[in-house]
């Protein structure tokens, strides 16, 4: 058993923790949220042995995301390389803390919400042109728009991968 300091009830949990509860007729046993990832009991799958499993807090990568969005709604006006540096710092300081086994669908997640956003700002910075529509008016700021964002996602692509 484990014994919580902060909370006031006492947490079953561990290598045993299933079989016992499921003596006494219980369910599986409950997860909790320590240093920002959310511990649960799991079972590997090559043996069915004990597994302790750990993702992100989903609460604290929403709040994450939504500090991020607010930063980009700010500072759309920025120049895109500023912001685009910017954003490859918040995801690698992310990936940094919370890159363990068993947390990558999370972190793709956190990945693909970020590059979402920074394509949704860039459009907002563009002023109602689509640029991924070409036209003789704006051919040239389709192309250096498309190049700027795939120059940024494979910055974002290559800190998520550099640091797996």
């Amino acid at each position: 058993m484990i014994d919580c300091l902060f909370s006031k009830r006492l947490l079953e949990f561990g290598r045993f923790a299933e079989g016992n509860r499921k003596e006494r007729g219980e369910g599986k046993p409950k997860s909790f949220d320590f240093l920002g990832f959310t511990h649960i009991c799991s079972r590997r799958r090559s043996d069915n042995g004990f597994k302790l499993r750990r993702k992100t807090i989903s609460k604290r990568q929403r709040k994450k995301l939504k500090s991020i969005k607010e930063v980009l709604k700010k500072n759309y006006h920025e120049r895109p390389m500023k912001v685009g540096k910017w954003l490859k710092a918040v995801v690698q300081g992310y990936f940094n803390y919370h890159a363990i086994p068993g947390n990558m669908e999370v972190l793709d997640s956190f990945r693909t919400a970020i590059i979402g956003m920074w394509i949704k700002a860039m459009r907002r910075e563009v002023k109602g042109i689509n640029p991924f529509l070409g036209g003789s008016s704006q051919g040239s700021l389709t192309a250096s728009y498309r190049r700027l964002v795939s120059f940024t996602c494979t910055r974002i692509n290559a800190c998520v991968f550099d640091s797996m």
